[in-house]
């Protein structure tokens, strides 16, 4: 059914536009309007969009600054293992679709190998070493396709420090900084039974900027003074 929903959303795209924002913006739509929200179809035509199966550490399709934004949800350290997960999804669409995308699934199970997760049973002597490799190797790539003025933004949470240790290190060996962070309430739609990272109240949407000049140190103090100045 989620599938066929999807198909058809792709024949007809439409958005859902919350009324009370609709009304600042256009009082006289808004007044048009029931309800708290307003599905709406967009007037511009939809372009084509291209679906690739690849590995963000080499996006060799891709060539160097060419493009715009890149946007991303990197896997949050050892809470889900995507990979082993979607075996189960895995095994029964090749069944069926495997004559039809022999390359996609050419391979019994979902690969695994340069999966960017902390997993102590692949990589035993150091999966959190390998979890931030795998990262610093996938921000490069962003990296390296972007425009100069290009955006990277991902969203991200974790209740434990050495996840977000991992990911904010690896961005910045990759060559961003930071631009700015937007706190969001997290997924509420789980119900009961949450465990993990649904624990987590917000989700923090990081906007990355490429670096045009290596960072210099600083004191505490003056750190601590332009932190301050800032919030």
């Amino acid at each position: 059914e989620g599938v066929l929903e999807g198909l058809e959303w792709a024949r007809k795209p439409w958005d859902v536009v919350s009324t009370a924002h609709l009304a600042r913006a256009q009082p006289h739509l808004a007044e048009q309007c029931s309800g708290k929200s307003e599905k709406v179809s967009p007037g511009d035509p939809v372009q084509e969009v291209a679906v690739k199966l690849a590995s963000s550490t080499s996006l060799d399709h891709l060539a160097d600054g060419s493009v715009d934004m890149v946007i991303t949800d990197p896997p949050f350290g050892d809470n889900i293992q995507y990979a082993e997960l979607s075996d189960f999804f895995y095994v029964w669409l090749r069944l069926g679709l495997k004559q039809i995308y022999p390359t996609v699934f050419s391979t019994d199970l979902t690969l695994k190998s340069l999966e960017a997760v902390t997993n102590a049973s692949r990589e035993p002597d150091d999966p959190d070493g390998f979890y931030q490799r795998l990262l610093t190797q996938c921000w490069r790539e962003a990296h390296r396709i972007l425009k100069p003025g290009g955006l990277l933004a991902f969203t991200f949470h974790h209740s434990e420090d050495e996840p977000w240790v991992a990911v904010l290190e690896s961005l910045f060996d990759a060559g961003f900084y930071l631009e700015a962070t937007y706190p969001i309430r997290a997924d509420e739609t789980k119900g009961d039974g949450q465990f993990g990272s649904q624990k987590i109240e917000y989700d923090i949407i990081h906007v990355c900027r490429k670096r045009t000049e290596e960072p210099k140190p600083v004191s505490w103090g003056r750190m601590r003074r332009e932190v301050m100045a800032d919030v």
